[in-house]
């Protein structure tokens, strides 16, 4: 999860950040324009989530975001899932 301090409107860090990692990103935003979420998710984001929000549905998000499915493996990375 990333939450962006600094207004990055070009995305430049989630570029910057998908040009190294396919880790999941989901951005943390007071900005509720629909023009920012799609930049984010066009930016790299995998989801985007508006404040306020509520911790089952920021966890139910981050379920989502390392299913098996969505998870790419890096090398030195290890996941680990328990069901």
């Amino acid at each position: 999860m990333t939450r962006v301090l600094v207004v990055d409107d070009d995305g430049q860090i989630l570029r910057a950040l998908r040009g190294w990692t396919q880790v999941p990103i989901i951005v943390l935003s007071g900005r509720t324009d629909a023009g920012d979420e799609v930049d984010a998710l066009d930016a790299g984001a995998d989801d985007f989530v508006t404040k306020p929000f509520g911790m089952a549905e920021l966890l139910a998000r981050v379920r989502a975001a390392v299913r098996p499915q969505h998870l790419i493996t890096e090398p030195g990375m290890g996941y680990r899932f328990e069901g």
